[in-house]
């Protein structure tokens, strides 16, 4: 399972809300699948980057930190189609300022595939739609299956 995050550029940032498009060392991301969460970190006190491209892999060859306790291996691809998928930000609680820890989501690209050979691609945000995440803006966004399902 790949998790794929875009983030906006900083100008891009600046350009629609006047606010910084990184987040705070201990922001966190979660991705939400098959009726659970997965953490979406591959490090400790790793922040997300104004214009960075991260990329997280579940299960074999993951990359992720803790990757035994967010492996979906005992998740069927019947339980991806039961519930809804998402990502969910948590952003740094208390904080000063709660613009400070806001987040400009670019795009999120998901592709499960499951052990009997079925895959199933995700997307959110496609096209020119950027979305601020935080305390004032939200902390989930729902993804939807590409044009073209697999499932």
């Amino acid at each position: 399972m790949t998790v794929t995050l875009q983030t906006s550029t900083q100008e891009a940032g600046f350009e629609i809300l006047y606010r910084t498009a990184e987040t705070l060392p201990d922001s966190r991301v979660f991705l939400g699948l098959a009726g659970r969460e997965f953490r979406c970190s591959t490090g400790e006190g790793r922040k997300l980057l104004a214009g960075s491209i991260e990329t997280f892999v579940f299960g074999r060859d993951a990359n992720v930190a803790s990757a035994a306790a967010n492996d979906p291996a005992h998740r069927t691809m019947a339980d991806v189609r039961a519930y809804p998928v998402y990502i969910r930000f948590e952003p740094v609680p208390n904080a000063s300022d709660p613009q400070e820890d806001d987040w400009c989501l670019e795009h999120v690209r998901l592709a499960v595939e499951g052990t009997e050979g079925s895959r199933v691609d995700l997307t959110g945000l496609e096209g020119p739609e950027r979305l601020f995440m935080g305390s004032d803006g939200g902390h989930f966004l729902h993804l939807q299956p590409a044009a073209t399902p697999t499932w």
